[in-house]
This record gives structure tokens, C-alpha cells and sequence, in this order.
């Protein structure tokens, strides 16, 4: 059991399991590469990170946005082999969304006055609020409540959400410019699609914001500042 090798074997069909355990001690056809994705992670940071690892950067682009993929790609750490396309590392992101995102839809029904896709978004702006995952259905839960009432979102991530600036601190002039149709300060409502690739947690959060009574009466939440990654969640502004 301390021989097994990891790579990519190519072996017969009709292998015997003793067979096959000995073709496992031996030299891999091609030795495997890890890559790893975080949570919260963009279109443009994901195709910088594919791009550190040997990809063409735009090609990456491209395919995410032609196939409507952000927010689907599911942060973990996969393996790949040097020279494999770039759209088969997305694809296998997005099938691993796709399993955990229905398996958390089995046991969590979706609400019927969401989409999916604004579930996502919605889980996209948890993610990105998001330190301390203790607060994840706590954050879900402002957002809900301040959509009910027809509230703008204000989340600051989304001031950000562009090629220029991704990645970036918010500042003042991001929340007060122009033109960006994600920026939640601008707009009314949800933006118009994912702003990150949320984790499991940002995902069961925005399906089941926390439900009681004294949260459902919450607006605000703001960064406590102490190093604890938490915040203060409020009723009113002040």
C-alpha cells in the first residue's frame, strides 16, 4: 500500500484486480499536475491562474463567458496533464458544480421566488462577503431581506466586477461610477449574473438563508475590523 503510484495509467479491460494493483506500482504513462481553485474566485482570476500554469489566457476567457460558466465552476483542487485542453479542466470545474449543486438542491428545495440562476448569483455575492463561514446564511439573509423590499444590495465586490478591476479594494469612486451593470450601488436588485465561483457553504447559504425571527429584521451588516473576519449585522444604518 506505499507503492501505488499517482498519474495516468493506461490498462487493459479485461484485468484481473491483482493485475491491476501491479500495474499501479509501476511508472505512470504521464505524471499528474495539480491545479487549485479557491473559493470566491472570478472569470479573469481563474484564467490568471490557468494562465501561471501553462494555459493561453484568453482562450479561458472565451469559453467561460461563450458558455455562461461563471458562478459554475466548482473551487477545489483538480489534476490535469501537461498539453490537455483548457476546456476540459472547465468543464470538469463545471460537472463538479453541477453534482454538488444538485445534491444541495435534493436536500434543499429551491424557494420558488428564485431562479437557479439568481440562487447562484445570490450565493456569488455571499462568497465574496464572506469570511467567517459561520456568517454565510447570516449575509444570505441581508440580501433576501433587502430584495423583499426592493432595497438596493450596496455588496461592495460588486463595485469591482470588471476586467480593469477585479480583484482590486472598492473604493469610493468604484461605488460611485458609471457603466457597470454588476455595481449593486447603481442598480436595484440582483446584478445580472454570478460576480465569483461560490463554495458549498455560499451555496446552501443562499438556499437557506437563516430563518429566525430577529434575522428577518436585518439590513446591515459591516466588517468589525478586530481580525476575526466577522461583522456586525444591524436593523437600521446607524
Amino acid at each position: 500500500d506505499r507503492q501505488i503510484q499517482s498519474g495516468t495509467f493506461v490498462l487493459e479491460s479485461d484485468l484481473r484486480a491483482i493485475d491491476i494493483l501491479n500495474a499501479l506500482n509501476e511508472k505512470p504513462v504521464v505524471h499528474s499536475h495539480k491545479i487549485t481553485f479557491p473559493e470566491g474566485l472570478n472569470r479573469w482570476q481563474i484564467a490568471d491562474k490557468m494562465a501561471h500554469h501553462g494555459w493561453s489566457r484568453d482562450p479561458g476567457l472565451t469559453l467561460i463567458a461563450g458558455h455562461k460558466l461563471e458562478g459554475k465552476l466548482f473551487p477545489d483542487t483538480y489534476l490535469y496533464e501537461k498539453g490537455s485542453a483548457a476546456k476540459e479542466l472547465l468543464f470538469r470545474m463545471h460537472q463538479r458544480f453541477e453534482k454538488v449543486w444538485q445534491k444541495l438542491l435534493s436536500k434543499y428545495p429551491k424557494p420558488s421566488n428564485f431562479s437557479e440562476d439568481e440562487l447562484i448569483t445570490l450565493a456569488s455575492l455571499v462568497e465574496k462577503e464572506m469570511v467567517n463561514t459561520d456568517e454565510a446564511s447570516l449575509i444570505a439573509r441581508v440580501f433576501v431581506n433587502r430584495l423583499l423590499v426592493n432595497m438596493k444590495l450596496q455588496s461592495d465586490p460588486t463595485y469591482v466586477y470588471s476586467a480593469d478591476r477585479y480583484g482590486q479594494k472598492p473604493t469610493r469612486a468604484d461605488r460611485l461610477k458609471q457603466g457597470n451593470p454588476y455595481n449593486t450601488d447603481r442598480i436595484k436588485g440582483l446584478p445580472p449574473g454570478p460576480i465569483a465561483n461560490p463554495g458549498k457553504t455560499a451555496m446552501k447559504a443562499a438556499l437557506r438563508p437563516d430563518e429566525s425571527a430577529d434575522s428577518k429584521k436585518l439590513f446591515y451588516f459591516v466588517a468589525k475590523q478586530d481580525g476575526s473576519g466577522t461583522h456586525y449585522f444591524s436593523k437600521s444604518y446607524s
